[in-house]
Formats: structure tokens, C-alpha cells, sequence
């Protein structure tokens, strides 16, 4: 899939709840933190590298975590 296709899967219909939701600041389903960033706290390669992004992503949309780099890297290490 190419950028391209993304950004017009993600500017349809189904994806109005992400690009209106207040608590993503604009970004929609790109989380200020990234995998390789986990990566980087030594959590090794694998599933746990997604499973905390998508409790940090869960965080984000219902409003408890700003998508902010800082305050995701907090929460990311308090995970480990």
C-alpha cells in the first residue's frame, strides 16, 4: 500500500471518528511515539512492541494521554 492509498483510505467515511477526535491533535492513527522508540527502552522485537502501542493508541483517543512524544514515553516505560 502506498502513502497515497492511505491517506485516501484514512480521508474516508469510516475514519470521521479519528480526524474529529479532539484528543489526536490532528494525527490521525500516527502516534507520536513510535516502535522503534519502544525499541530503543529494550523491549525486544515482537508482539509486546504492538501491544503497547495500541494500549498507548487506546489511551490517546479516549482523552487519558496526550498524543505528545514525552508523556507517551512515560507511559511506555511505566509499562516495562
Amino acid at each position: 500500500m502506498t502513502v497515497e492509498q492511505i491517506r485516501e483510505m484514512v480521508n474516508g467515511s469510516e475514519y470521521e471518528f479519528l480526524r474529529t477526535n479532539p484528543h489526536l491533535n490532528g494525527r490521525i492513527i500516527f502516534l507520536a511515539l513510535g516502535g522503534k522508540d519502544i525499541l530503543d527502552m529494550g523491549v525486544s522485537e515482537g508482539v509486546r512492541v504492538g501491544e503497547m502501542l495500541n494500549a498507548l493508541l487506546d489511551e490517546v483517543i479516549s482523552g487519558n494521554l496526550p498524543n505528545d512524544h514525552d508523556a507517551l514515553a512515560e507511559r511506555a516505560r511505566a509499562m516495562l
